[in-house]
């Protein structure tokens, strides 16, 4: 009788709950929020949001939040796209000579350019530096949390499409307003380290096996933040779902 009115419990909670929220600052972004880079902005072609190919995706993998054609977007070169955590991440772009400046989510790298190299479209080109076909030309950039107009409410989470308790391979945890540096699940007593799924995608690779329910999930932020959040069923679903924490962005 204990065990049926336990497991009913779980079966009436939440998808996500929050079970903790701790700030582990070093003084990296409280001393400095990001370092400002200058770099080139080199023309980057807008994905057709129409066409739901690999292509579209870019490699962050994160259409649900990129269903709009004329969302403000950036790429990065590959170095500084992983050492930043970046998908999702927001970065101000500001244009010297004009002063102009935008607030861009990095949702792709990018080869061939330099260090710290940014691909833009054509639209925020024109935002920026107010010619048309006007490439490439001198940025100042740092990372910055996202505004609200970009993320608001919680974190957001769902497992691979048709996921079953035994055969689960993915999580994908998205519209963080900052980048998500790290993630791990509690299994057994144990901490499994994910690795992403593709370089530095919003999908984080499972163990192999039987999932053990509740999951508690880990989420570290490139703030050296960490929310943790439980998973009490699995269905199979492709809905986004709220995990009932967020990362304020900031030490």
């Amino acid at each position: 009788m204990i065990v049926f009115t336990i497991l009913l419990a779980i079966a009436a909670l939440p998808y996500g709950i929050a079970l903790s929220y701790d700030e582990f600052c070093d003084g990296h972004y409280a001393a400095s929020p990001s370092p400002t880079y200058t770099a080139e902005a080199q023309i980057y072609r807008t994905y057709d949001v129409l066409n739901l190919t690999m292509a579209s995706l870019g490699v962050c993998l994160i259409l649900d939040e990129f269903n709009d054609p004329a969302r403000q977007i950036v790429s990065l070169d590959l170095d500084t796209f992983r050492a930043g955590s970046a998908c999702g991440a927001c970065m101000e772009v500001t244009e010297p000579e004009t002063g102009n400046s935008v607030v861009l989510t990095v949702f792709e790298w990018h080869n061939g350019r330099g260090t710290h190299d940014i691909g833009v479209t054509q639209a925020i080109s024109n935002e920026l530096h107010g010619t048309v076909n006007y490439f490439p030309f001198e940025v100042k950039w740092r990372f910055v949390p996202c505004p609200s107009s970009i993320v608001s409410g919680n974190l957001k989470f769902r497992l691979s499409p048709d996921a079953t308790l035994e055969n689960t391979p993915s999580i994908k945890i998205s519209n963080s307003p900052v980048g998500i540096m790290k993630v791990s699940i509690q299994r057994e007593g144990l901490t499994h380290v994910l690795d992403r799924m593709v370089g530095n995608s919003a999908y984080w690779v499972l163990p192999q096996g039987m999932q053990v329910l509740p999951m508690r999930v880990e989420a570290f932020s490139f703030t050296n933040q960490r929310v943790e959040f439980f998973i009490n069923f699995i269905d199979g679903s492709p809905i986004l779902k709220d995990a009932g924490v967020q990362f304020t962005g900031e030490c």
